[in-house]
Parts: structure tokens; C-alpha cells; sequence
């Protein structure tokens, strides 16, 4: 009986595992488009459980989380604040929108992992 007890939780635990999402932290390469206004820049992560620290590009302030396959950050440029909504997809890529407080505009970016 207690090695049947062992394995169903051994059986749980593998499971929830698998079920995390794997962690964003490292260097990603990021494009955004908003009204036609294309720009690309660089961001170097870190994912402390759903706490997202790091820099993109010469932007300033950054805060971000992660929870799932949801990834938001914020971060201040020169003449505008950023804010990004995003979505872990399964080959690798973060897609999703860019909001331009200021100015109240939206757009599409895509992050993908520097290898």
C-alpha cells in the first residue's frame, strides 16, 4: 500500500513539472511594429519564479512578470513608456501586444530567445 501511496505522488509531482512553463531568462531579440513604426532591440532577462528583472535596449524602469505562458513588462524609453502583453508560444517565440501609454497606441511585437 505505501508503495502505491509513493508512486501516485511521484506520479503528481512529475506532472506539475511538465506543466511549467519553461523559464524566459536570458538574452531575447525583440521587434515591434506600432502603426507602421517598426523597431528592434535587445533585452537581457531574469525570471526569479513569476518575477521578471532585467534591461531592453536603452529603456529604463523595467518591470515585468511571468506567470504561465504569460509574459507583460514594462520599461521607459526617451520619449515614451512601453508596456508589453505577451504569450510564450511552443516554439520558443513571445508574441503579443506593445502599448504605447503616452500616446495611447497599440501595436504587435515579437521576442525571440538569442541562441
Amino acid at each position: 500500500m505505501l508503495t502505491r501511496i509513493a508512486a501516485a505522488l511521484l506520479c503528481t509531482l512529475s506532472t506539475a513539472a511538465l506543466a511549467q512553463a519553461p523559464s524566459v531568462s536570458g538574452q531575447w531579440n525583440v521587434h515591434i511594429d506600432v502603426m507602421g513604426n517598426e523597431r528592434d532591440f535587445s533585452c537581457k532577462w531574469t525570471q526569479e519564479d513569476k518575477k521578471l528583472t532585467g534591461a531592453c535596449g536603452d529603456m529604463s524602469d523595467f518591470v515585468g512578470s511571468v506567470d504561465g505562458s504569460n509574459v507583460t513588462w514594462q520599461a521607459k524609453g526617451d520619449q515614451a513608456s512601453l508596456k508589453f502583453n505577451g504569450k510564450l508560444n511552443s516554439d520558443g517565440t513571445i508574441t503579443g501586444t506593445v502599448n504605447v501609454i503616452e500616446y495611447s497606441v497599440d501595436g504587435e511585437f515579437k521576442a525571440t530567445p538569442v541562441k
